[in-house]
């Protein structure tokens, strides 16, 4: 992950999940640990569900670098922001 640029999480087709907040605080919690290793890495979930963008929007609120990751309602929404981000 020390040279990846971005990565789509696409839960388009996630109908439920048994992911607890606790769950998000721990992976976040792992990703402080990765923004220091790779602090350009962009995190870009792609879903409609607002179950699933709740979750997402924890992650991020309890995340050290928040500008790092975007929630879309597509994949092509999620590209273009990568693509902005990048060119910055």
């Amino acid at each position: 992950m020390d040279t990846a640029r971005y990565a789509i999480f696409d839960y388009l087709e996630v109908t439920g999940h048994d992911v607890s907040e606790a769950d998000i605080e721990h992976a976040a919690a792992l990703d402080i640990g990765l923004s220091f290793t790779n602090p350009r890495l962009l995190f870009a979930s792609v879903s409609t569900d607002p179950r699933i963008r709740e979750l997402w929007r924890h992650y991020i609120s309890v995340n050290v670098k928040t500008e790092r990751h975007g929630i879309f309602d597509t994949v092509a929404q999620a590209r273009a922001w990568i693509a902005a981000r990048a060119g910055a």
